[in-house]
């Protein structure tokens, strides 16, 4: 197998074992913001789902800065981490979508993530699709592959 199909699979068996992210965003005054969010990724990796009440300051941020940068890793916190975990850093922009027009993302969110159907159903709750342009993979603490989706 090449090394971008052998980096894609591997961000992508990452992502599909895993439920969370924490999410990084940058306030009015320039400084960072991050939170944890559940998401779902599509199948070709090119976006990335999360949903958010509007009336947070996570959402105040993605309106007035787009770029974000999402953390998703499967540590167990044990010592074995040094050797077994991995990571992957993605950078992207954000938009909120829209129910009807791009159902495709809602629906991927819904399929994901099934307890949070009241949540996600909510006349205050955002959708948001992550346009990825790279993933940063990081294994053994020390090997960076980089995988870019442009």
């Amino acid at each position: 197998m090449n090394d971008s199909k052998d980096l894609f699979e591997k961000v992508k068996h990452l992502l599909l074992s895993q439920y969370f992210a924490v999410l990084s965003s940058v306030q009015s005054d320039g400084s960072p913001y991050s939170n944890i969010i559940g998401f779902a990724a599509t199948d070709d990796l090119k976006h990335l789902v999360f949903a958010t009440p509007r009336n947070t300051r996570k959402f105040d941020n993605l309106v007035g800065e787009p770029r974000v940068s999402l953390l998703v890793d499967n540590r167990s916190n044990s010592k074995g981490d040094i050797h077994d975990a991995a990571a992957v850093t993605i950078l992207g922009a954000v938009r909120e979508i829209d129910r009807v027009n791009d159902s495709v993302y809602f629906e991927l969110y819904a399929e994901r993530h099934p307890h949070l159907a009241d949540f996600l159903g909510a006349d205050d709750t955002a959708v948001v699709a992550v346009s990825v342009n790279e993933y940063c993979y990081v294994s053994k603490f020390q090997s960076v592959m980089t995988l870019s989706m442009k």
